[in-house]
């Protein structure tokens, strides 16, 4: 069987994207499906989260993505066979695509198996599906070398989890999953205003007011407009949020990523903590350009923290550096066969 393109995939809970060997990312929309009742699928992607909070009742809005792994694999598998025809995917008996995906590593096999389940049981025929840590992904999309021997700190900060991960000689030291992220930021925001301005705004809103905190450094007395329901009238308002109220409200689950880091970096071995020590803290992923988080990082480990460029796509960007390096590329095949890992 000759070989066709490679793609890498990365299934996050927010959204999923696509990068095709040579050409970059293809593909980056919401992780949504929206379905009405029997009818079936209505809309995936932005147009399902452009549905969000405004749909009848009949049509629901799910993510079959949750905590970082696939809990709904049939509205999964939908949803990726349609975005493979999108980006015009082909796949003959002599030639078939190659993928690489992402993964979160914290989890179970059989969650792990469903990743790998989604792709192979593809209505487009792979050539081969190799999986990929998440962190690893992300090491190699910011730029470093993950299979030195040099061990380094990746914290990835997504939607609805944050992964801390200490890597050396291409696989995982030391992993931690904790079910904190952006997610619950957006909630966060969302109840401080209800509780402070006496106004309802919807998730997406919050989701934007937790994207502009990470825009640039606040400058004191800044604030942002956020439109939604006056509680006590119930008539479309418009209000003034300050940006240090909203930081204010996520401290504590910044607080939390905190501890998790320190948690890892108590049980790193001593000889990679010497590396950290010099090396610093790699941040990324889609909330992980909060200034509040990385001034609370560097002030309770006493370590230089760097934030991403890609944040968003270090790890999509990472597996197509991957597919586009020989020598990289062979490394993972030969690591993933030498540990009997799909």
């Amino acid at each position: 069987m000759k070989m066709g393109g490679y793609y890498g995939i990365d299934f996050g809970s927010n959204s999923i994207k696509v990068y095709k060997a040579e050409e970059g990312l293809v593909y980056s929309q919401k992780n949504l499906i929206a379905k009405r009742g029997k009818s079936g699928v209505v809309a995936y992607g932005d147009e399902a989260y452009e549905m969000m909070e405004k749909a009848p009742e009949d049509i629901q809005i799910t993510n079959p993505v949750k905590n970082g792994v696939i809990t709904d694999i049939d509205n999964m598998q939908y949803m990726y066979d349609r975005i493979l025809k999108e980006l015009k995917v082909r796949s003959f008996p002599l030639y078939r695509p190659n993928f690489l995906v992402a993964f979160p590593f914290d989890i179970t096999e059989v969650e792990k198996k469903a990743f790998y389940d989604v792709v192979e049981s593809s209505q487009i025929r792979p050539g081969s599906v190799l999986l990929i840590e998440r962190a690893i992904a992300d090491g190699v999309g910011i730029g470093q070398n993950v299979v030195g021997a040099r061990g380094m700190m990746i914290v990835d900060v997504g939607y609805e989890v944050t992964e801390v991960s200490v890597i050396s000689l291409g696989g995982i030291v030391i992993s931690r999953l904790v079910v904190n992220g952006g997610e619950k930021f957006d909630e966060a925001i969302l109840n401080v205003i209800k509780r402070q301005y006496n106004v309802s705004v919807g998730q997406k809103t919050a989701e934007q007011l937790k994207n502009r905190l990470g825009e640039s450094e606040i400058e004191d007395g800044s604030s942002f407009t956020a439109y939604g329901r006056h509680i006590v009238t119930g008539l479309p308002a418009e209000v003034e949020v300050e940006a240090s109220v909203l930081s204010d409200s996520i401290h504590d689950l910044l607080l939390n990523i905190v501890d998790s880091v320190r948690i890892i970096l108590e049980k790193t071995p001593p000889e990679i903590s010497s590396d950290i020590k010099k090396s610093g803290i790699y941040l990324t992923g889609g909330s992980a350009r909060i200034p509040e988080l990385r001034r609370l990082l560097a002030e309770q480990t006493g370590l230089e923290i760097f934030i991403a460029d890609n944040c968003e796509t270090s790890a999509v960007d990472g597996l197509g550096q991957i597919m586009e390096s020989k020598e990289l590329l062979k490394f993972f095949k030969e690591l993933k066969k030498l540990h009997r890992f799909y």
